[in-house]
């Protein structure tokens, strides 16, 4: 994931700290305050961060949207990871209903590993964050590390040279501009459901490509319905991310599109690929706890399957979700870690518990995956823009590409007629120069090579 370079100097109201506090008086403004809250946050001071952050505070500094509970949890997680992180305000520059900052962020690392794949134990970055306001108060945040002072490799791990094998593609359907499209999947029936994210849609798409809507939740400000599966009798599981945990969770539909809010996940949770396990119940990757849940399918709270550190996200400087894809092949599960770059297979236990997982794959970030008959992976890259097929015996080649349509790939789903079918947000995540982010739905021939 490219990330802008930091500017040399940031223009306006230009404020060199060097004590890591934001400093203040009786007459402190409201954004003053807020940046001060912020952060004495970061610093292990977190009693003022409610007041600071709006009700509907969105973090869009990973793929998925931090809500203020999840937040809460990413900084809970550095300070875990570098228990003396300091944070300081090196510059600060004031626009309309914007603040920008320039955060030094230091410390010594607990665990070296979680800096893999460089080494030692200091730990220091510069990162420029934009905090957008409401009212004095901080209404999202965004941010760039400067790819001057951190290599790329600690931001992600992009996937290793592979031969490239094109397939024949088509692009079937062009959604509107701004739709993230998350998850792809065919009911028994044959018919096609793709997930339209930010507006908590579930569409169904026909040979001819027309869109008809299927249901719609009401995830609000910066929630997103997630990913799909059916059971053999055509009933609909998704996942949905909401800060309203009357939404957040799992969901179950029937095949006329009435909705049921099966269970809620603990705030914090970032509910994503599902799949059925075969044993009365439904297993949800959550993202940025680093755990698997289950729900069962008659009914009942949610409850851990299998929590493992492959399944979180780094949490350093970690982009990307944890346990993202999640597919169930045969008598295990499979799972693309995204940020830790990891496609790992865990067994299901006879009684339905979770075995030993073992890693299938690593140095692929993938986002999700479809798995053909005799467990080869088509893996979906998203960021990097290629669909990568992942042989039993680890052989990998690239069989599609940007020139093939596949800008942005997030899922990937097998039809009827044998042939791949891939969903791309288009470029909406990490735009082509000179390529309007549009989400698509692209076919590929599994049983044709692309013309060269």
């Amino acid at each position: 994931m490219h990330r802008p370079r930091a500017a040399a100097g940031l223009g306006v109201l230009l404020c060199a700290l060097s004590s890591g506090a934001v400093p203040h008086d009786a007459a402190e403004s409201g954004r003053d305050a807020a940046i001060r809250a912020y952060v004495a946050a970061w610093n292990g001071s977190p009693v003022e961060l409610d007041a600071a952050l709006t009700d509907d505070f969105v973090d869009r500094t990973m793929l998925l949207p931090l809500d203020t509970n999840a937040f809460r949890v990413q900084l809970a997680a550095w300070r875990q990871a570098i228990p003396d992180l300091a944070v300081t305000v090196l510059e600060r520059a004031t626009a309309p209903e914007r603040e920008v900052l320039r955060l030094r962020y230091a410390g010594q690392v607990a665990d070296p590993a979680q800096l893999l794949p460089l080494s030692g134990k200091a730990f220091a970055i510069e990162q420029v964050e934009w905090l957008t306001f409401s009212e004095g108060r901080i209404v999202a945040r965004e941010a760039a590390t400067n790819d001057w002072t951190v290599p790329a490799e600690l931001m992600f791990v992009p996937p290793p040279t592979a031969p490239i094998e094109p397939l024949a593609a088509e692009t079937l359907v062009s959604f509107g501009p701004g739709v993230f499209i998350e998850s792809i999947a065919f009911s028994p029936g044959g018919r096609l459901f793709v997930t339209t994210g930010f507006d908590g849609g579930i569409v169904t798409v026909d040979e001819s490509g027309e869109i008809d809507p299927f249901a719609r939740l009401d995830v609000g400000p910066g929630g997103l319905s997630m990913c799909l599966v059916f059971d053999e009798s055509g009933t609909l599981y998704a996942t949905a991310n909401s800060r309203n945990p009357e939404v957040h969770g799992v969901w179950r539909f029937a095949p006329d599109g009435r909705g049921t809010h099966l269970a809620a996940l603990p705030p914090g949770s970032a509910p994503n690929g599902i799949a059925l396990d075969g044993h009365g119940g439904v297993l949800i990757a959550d993202s940025f706890g680093g755990a698997i849940w289950r729900v069962p399918i008659a009914g009942g709270p949610a409850s851990i399957w299998l929590r493992h550190p492959w399944l979180a996200p780094r949490p350093l400087l970690g982009r990307f979700p944890g346990a993202n894809g999640l597919q169930r092949s045969a008598a295990a599960v499979i799972i693309a870690s995204s940020d830790r770059s990891l496609v790992i297979r865990v067994p299901i236990a006879a009684d339905g518990s979770a075995g030993t997982p073992t890693i299938l794959a690593s140095g692929l970030p993938g986002d999700d995956f479809a798995v053909a008959s005799d467990g080869t992976l088509y893996v979906t890259t998203h960021p990097f823009n290629t669909v990568v097929r992942v042989t039993p015996g680890g052989e990998r080649t690239v069989v599609a590409g940007p020139a093939q349509g596949v800008i942005g790939p997030t899922a990937a789903a097998f039809g009827a007629n044998g042939d791949l079918y891939v969903v791309t947000d288009g470029g909406l995540f990490r735009p082509l120069p000179g390529v309007q982010p549009v989400a698509t739905l692209v076919r590929l021939r599994l049983r044709a090579r692309a013309a060269n």
